[in-house]
């Protein structure tokens, strides 16, 4: 039985309007297409209002006087629309590059460095389970092989041999991860649309 509930509907229609694309572009995937953007950008300036509230101004009004520092660097920036202030909306983009650079340099080592070593350190012999085993000898031989590739250049030394064929391996396994990588967004994107044709079929028409 087709469903009854209004957002079902609203959520369908909708669907079925980005859906139509794939025909051609039209004037009802616009609608959609802009009433989606401009619902996302509402949602984040409330949300951005609340941040404030939340991690800046009820901090401040319980005694947490440092914040004033945060709340002047933030009105800094509104100084580009006065000439003659101009120059001070520099102090709040400094102060905010330089936090974000050093959170996401701090964020990054720990992702792409410190967390990349500590999975590849694994035991070359897992007792009662020799498939463990060989599955850790090739991640830990194609890492090694990975690093060489870029670390080492078969053209800068082709008196060996073995470097040649270190960073052909290397290699391989790079477009190993990358075919990997490829492969698992374009599943999701299977996931997507097999999700919304599943809502159209049975959430919507009840099929």
């Amino acid at each position: 039985m087709i469903s009854l509930d209004i957002g079902v509907w609203v959520a369908a229609l909708f669907t079925i309007a980005v859906l139509s694309f794939l025909y051609k572009d039209n004037k009802l995937f616009r609608f959609a297409e802009y009433t989606v953007v401009g619902t996302a950008a509402a949602h984040t300036f409330i949300m951005n209002v609340n941040s404030v509230i939340n991690i800046g101004l009820v901090p401040l009004l319980q005694g947490q006087y440092i914040y004033i520092l945060a709340f002047i660097a933030g009105l800094t920036l509104y100084a580009r629309y006065w000439e003659k202030y101009t120059w001070l909306m520099r102090y709040g983009i400094a102060v905010i590059v330089g936090v974000s650079t050093s959170l996401a340099i701090r964020g990054m080592v720990k992702v792409s460095v410190i967390s990349q070593i500590a999975g590849s350190m694994l035991p070359i012999v897992v007792s009662n389970n020799p498939l463990q085993s060989l599955f850790n000898v090739i991640i830990i031989v194609f890492t090694f092989c990975a690093i060489i590739y870029f670390v080492f250049a078969k053209d800068l030394m082709p008196q060996i041999k073995t470097i040649g064929y270190i960073t052909r391996i290397g290699r391989i396994a790079l477009f190993c991860a990358i075919g990997y990588y490829l492969g698992m967004t374009v599943m999701t994107r299977y996931s997507f649309i097999i999700d919304r044709l599943q809502f159209l079929l049975f959430t919507w028409l009840g099929l």
